[in-house]
């Protein structure tokens, strides 16, 4: 099943309090749409709403209106770690323009890899790294995998949404086109 998001609260609501057992739902949409955003609200709601919420978000940090890092958000305990800074070119370790910290990402790995039967579990994001690679949050894909959920989102990049698509045939889509946070 595929939509286009109307609002970002049609599809907190949808996920929140919609009766269907084991449902993922793969949000996708160009970068600066407000996927974690998005999904930054749906913890906080989720919370409220007494469901417990488990799963890693990955927030940018700014500085002076550039992107120059990327954190991990422990969803269960608040944890933060840089999981990514800007890298000035290619090198060991680099995925795309980030430098990537391997012992964040065995970190969110340890966190993914807790989680079993939560109301609500969150992951942003499942990229190359995990869906061509077999390598960053790959406890994300086993987890996805063995179904150790009641309700799942998964933050993927558009050019990835085939493979992710395949991999999971019975998650829904939701296209998130800059909705405003």
């Amino acid at each position: 099943m595929e939509n286009a998001l109307s609002s970002p609260d049609s599809l907190l609501a949808s996920l929140l309090y919609k009766k269907t057992p084991d449902r993922l739902v793969l949000l996708t949409g160009p970068s600066g749409s407000g996927k974690t955003t998005l999904c930054a609200r749906l913890a906080a709601l989720g919370g409220e709403a007494g469901l417990s919420v488990a799963g890693i978000l990955c927030p940018a940090v700014y500085e002076g209106g550039l992107k120059v890092a990327i954190d991990q958000l422990d969803l269960s305990t608040g944890e933060r770690q840089r999981l990514g800074e800007r890298a000035d070119g290619a090198s060991e370790g680099t995925v795309g323009r980030w430098r990537m910290d391997e012992r964040v990402i065995a970190r969110g790995n340890e966190i993914l890899a807790r989680i079993a039967d939560e109301d609500l579990i969150l992951i942003d994001e499942l990229g190359p790294l995990e869906l061509e690679d077999g390598g960053g949050y790959r406890q994300a894909l086993s987890l996805l995998d063995e179904g150790r959920y009641r309700r799942a989102l998964a933050v993927v990049r558009p050019a990835l949404l085939g493979a992710a698509r395949a991999r999971w045939p019975r998650a829904e889509t939701v296209h998130l086109e800059g909705v405003p946070g």
